[in-house]
């Protein structure tokens, strides 16, 4: 197995990954007809640039993307084996309290920040936003909730993931 790394200058930029329309035929482009698997789609903050992580058979052909002028490829970068610094870094949201129906999530991984705030990453549907992180002495939950009235349509049914800034509280041992 192989990962490639796409990198997509987007115009006009990508609002919503998710509900995408020109986002999910890429993904169908590469899932169906090259036998890959997206490991992940990562915008930047603007929404301007898309990295695809694609993880392909070592004796698939390489990645030849042309969806027209809304994406362009701009960089591909092949490895054989995918080091986690290869990997784009998920962009980091706020918690929106309008979302429906909050639940925990289980999270990924904890990266513990100066001035006591850690980044939590963990991985949310199509039509879920982040409601919350709450950090309470040794636990740190994720929760997740519904788009308000959620999308009208086919929704790309894919993983996506995220991290969050949470203050984490003072232990009274420290």
């Amino acid at each position: 197995m192989r990962r490639e790394l796409l990198t997509f200058a987007v115009d006009p930029p990508v609002r919503h990954v998710e509900a995408d329309p020109d986002v999910a035929g890429l993904v169908t482009l590469l899932v169906a007809r090259r036998g890959g698997t997206v490991v992940g789609v990562f915008p930047d903050a603007g929404g301007s640039e898309l990295a695809v992580v694609v993880e392909l058979d070592d004796h698939a052909p390489a990645v030849d993307v042309d969806l027209g002028p809304r994406l362009q490829l701009r960089d591909r970068r092949v490895h054989a084996a995918a080091p986690a610094t290869a990997l784009p870094q998920p962009r980091i949201v706020e918690p929106d309290p309008t979302v429906v129906d909050p639940r925990p999530r289980p999270w990924q991984s904890i990266e513990v920040q100066p001035e006591g705030e850690a980044l939590v990453t963990f991985m949310r549907g199509a039509v879920e936003r982040l409601h919350s992180v709450e950090a309470t002495g040794d636990r740190i939950t994720v929760y997740v909730g519904t788009v308000p009235g959620g999308y009208d349509g086919p929704v790309l049914a894919v993983g996506i993931v995220e991290r969050a800034r949470v203050r984490l509280p003072r232990l009274p041992w420290t």
